[in-house]
């Protein structure tokens, strides 16, 4: 009875893991954003608001295995705590970036992220409570510094200045 217990036990662990290729160079690029950053600026007046502060830890960390980004964001806007947790990764398939995006507003969404040389691009459809975002980032050539303007459209076409930040590399 033993032996046959044995032999169920044995067909029913998985066969071991296949080793994985290790992290490819779009996933390394990633890594320019990895440390905490100390994050200020402003958002944009709108005819119904009137200006406000940002003032945000911003911390990107490797998830084990150095294929996934993670980001967690800690922000003061204006009077309003929102903390923040983004996913970017890489990928091969479709050849793209990508975040996931959720705050806790209850807010989500998905964006593309696309890269040319020290500036990264975010595009994404009803994120961060707008119906299209936008937001450029150039990374400083010490990578200690990331100048991000977002911005916001209703139909994707007519794009308006919302959130205009800097962020500082702490350590």
């Amino acid at each position: 009875m033993a032996g046959k217990s044995t032999q169920t036990a044995k067909a029913n662990v998985q066969p071991e893991a296949q080793a994985q290729p290790p992290p490819s160079r779009e996933q390394k690029e990633l890594g320019v954003f990895v440390g905490r950053w100390h994050t200020t600026g402003d958002v944009a007046a709108t005819p119904t608001t009137p200006a406000t502060k940002v003032d945000s830890i911003d911390t990107y960390e490797w998830y084990p295995g150095e294929y996934f980004l993670i980001h967690h964001a800690d922000s003061n806007v204006g009077e309003d705590n929102i903390k923040s947790l983004e996913v970017i990764g890489y990928d091969a398939e479709q050849r793209r970036y990508s975040a996931s995006f959720f705050d806790s507003t209850g807010g989500s969404g998905v964006e593309e992220l696309r890269r040319s040389g020290n500036t990264w691009t975010w595009r994404g459809t009803n994120v961060m409570g707008v119906n299209e975002h936008r937001c450029t980032a150039v990374v400083s050539e010490d990578r200690k510094t990331i100048r991000a303007r977002h911005e916001k459209s209703e139909d994707g076409k007519n794009w308006s200045p919302w959130i205009d930040v800097t962020l500082a590399k702490e350590g």
